[in-house]
Formats: structure tokens, C-alpha cells, sequence
């Protein structure tokens, strides 16, 4: 990222497609159908070609794990889950994503039963603003069906 909170290059936010990709699956080679959210996410148009897939390093790898650790341990609900488990249970989702004329996205997010552990979360997650992305992202878990 840049001083002004942006990707250094078109190529940077292509990587972060990747590395979210890990974070939420653990798959370093993903089909472009499954990485829609994560262009979202990093404020790329839908139809940029993303590469199949990417060489993670290690550090990068331990940075991932690490990252889902931390949001275990700040989670009480979650103390004796794993990274895999918090994939398992929250991450890997169907859901419908939509988009309205401010250029504001909707992600409905299919329910499961163990949502009633979103209730226990030290931070929200109904309404993302990220700097390099053009208007709010917000985010309906709660959902039964989609």
C-alpha cells in the first residue's frame, strides 16, 4: 500500500486477490468465478484478468495463518477453533453480491446455524469502507437462504 492507503500497482491488488483467496479457502490456485468478492475487496473492476493462480512465500503463508489466529483469540467464541475451523465455519460461503448506482455493494451471505456466534464479536461486520474502494460494502449474514 501507498502513503494514500492504495495498491502500488494494478499488480499488487492482483496478488491481494490471491492472498484473500488464501485467507478465506487456503488456495493459492482458484477459477476467476470464485474470486469475485476479492476484486471487490480490492477495489478492482470485475473483469480484470486475474492470474490462475500465485507462489506464495512463507512469510507470507505464516502472515495468513497468523492473521487467523489473531481474529480467534480476539474472538471468545471461537477459543478452541482453528484457522481451518474459522474457514470452515464462517469463510467459505455461498452467498449473491450486488451492486446499486452509487456503486455501493450487498453481499447476502448464506446462514448457517453457528451465526449465532457473530452475536459474540468484538467489531461489526454489516458495513465495510475501504479506502481504495469506491463506496460502502455491506454485508448481511443473517440470512437462511440466498
Amino acid at each position: 500500500m501507498d502513503e494514500e492507503n492504495k495498491f502500488k500497482s494494478v499488480d499488487d491488488a492482483k496478488r491481494a486477490v490471491h492472498l484473500l483467496q488464501y485467507l478465506a479457502c487456503k488456495q493459492t490456485n482458484s477459477p476467476e468465478i470464485d474470486l469475485t468478492l476479492n476484486k471487490i475487496l480490492c477495489g478492482l473492476p470485475l473483469n480484470t484478468v486475474i492470474p490462475k493462480s500465485i507462489e506464495m512465500t512463507d512469510n507470507e503463508i505464516d502472515i495468513a495463518e497468523s492473521l487467523l489466529k489473531a481474529c480467534i483469540n480476539q474472538w471468545p467464541a471461537l477459543k478452541n477453533s482453528t484457522p481451518d475451523g474459522l474457514r470452515g465455519s464462517f469463510l467459505i460461503r455461498d452467498g449473491f453480491i450486488s451492486v446499486d448506482s452509487s456503486q455501493n455493494w450487498t453481499i447476502k451471505v448464506e446462514g448457517k446455524a453457528w451465526d449465532i456466534l457473530l452475536n459474540k464479536l468484538n467489531w461489526g461486520l454489516s458495513m465495510i469502507k475501504l479506502s481504495w474502494v469506491k463506496g460502502f460494502i455491506y454485508v448481511d449474514w443473517k440470512k437462511s437462504s440466498i
